[in-house]
């Protein structure tokens, strides 16, 4: 498992810092009006990341980590969301 979970943790900490690089170039190529629009597809793109790593470490998520609360991600989610709208404005 370490050895595909590694690497995928890696690109996603490499291609992360990114997130602000394309909130400028969208923002700059769509304008103010459409900064909401800029903001929700590149949280889409993370989407994609997200399922790519999951894919990576498939058959590794035992029934006690599915069992464990989910609380604490999606409260990381809304706070994260909140962030980019507070970047879009």
């Amino acid at each position: 498992m370490a050895n595909m979970l590694v690497p995928t943790m890696c690109l996603m900490l490499a291609v992360g810092p990114s997130n602000y690089i394309l909130y400028k170039i969208a923002f700059t190529s769509y304008g103010a009006s459409s900064a909401l629009f800029a903001m929700q597809m590149v949280n889409a793109l993370f989407v994609v990341y997200g399922a790519v790593a999951l894919y990576a470490v498939r058959g590794a998520i035992t029934d006690e980590m599915r069992a464990s609360s989910k609380v604490p991600y999606a409260l990381m989610a809304l706070l994260d969301c909140l962030g980019g709208l507070c970047a879009a404005l």
